[in-house]
């Protein structure tokens, strides 16, 4: 962390992609950083939602899915409703004289696109994503899954593609 800040927050680039569950090294790393002094740790790129860790003194966000994303206009396809599932991450900072810490975390569970069922979460058949995030309905089938997913308790099937170089390079990129 940098000499001086009361607080630093990490935003790294993770390699698997298309995955609910975050991969070791990415877990590891972001421990690393915590312990270095670190006051939150964001990893990107997975584009799923993955889980959320309290971790020594610091917050760990494996992924926060896809706020808005304009790489596909039908995310898993209109069968894998959990590939919509985003969130806002809220981190509450406590300060006591010169010591900043962390204090508590939330989580937002939200959709990629207002066009689909808040409740359920499930995409209609012309329900294509409008770029427009919105959360889901609290205490909905949608909201229960993305908060499963954030906890570390989902049991839903990881549809994990693997590293992105090696998809480019299958299809000759």
């Amino acid at each position: 962390a940098e000499k001086g800040a009361k607080v630093a927050v990490l935003e790294k680039q993770t390699e698997e992609l298309f995955t609910w569950y975050g991969e070791d090294i990415a877990a590891y790393n972001s421990k690393f950083a915590i312990d270095a002094g670190f006051g939150s740790v964001y990893c990107t790129h997975a584009h799923r939602l993955q889980p959320a860790e309290l971790y020594g003194d610091g917050i760990i966000f494996y992924g926060l899915g896809n706020w808005i994303f304009g790489g596909h206009t039908n995310p898993g396809n209109g069968k894998d409703p959990a590939s919509y599932d985003t969130g806002i991450g809220q981190i509450t900072l406590c300060r006591r004289g010169d010591q900043v810490t962390l204090d508590s975390y939330s989580f937002i569970p939200c959709s990629i696109s207002s066009s689909l069922n808040l409740e359920t979460g499930v995409p209609g058949p012309n329900s294509l994503n409008n770029y427009q995030p919105t959360p889901y309905v609290e205490g909905g089938e949608a909201w229960q899954r993305a908060m499963s997913i954030i906890s570390g308790t989902y049991e839903g099937a990881n549809y994990a593609v693997g590293n992105y170089w090696d998809i480019l390079r299958a299809m000759g990129g």
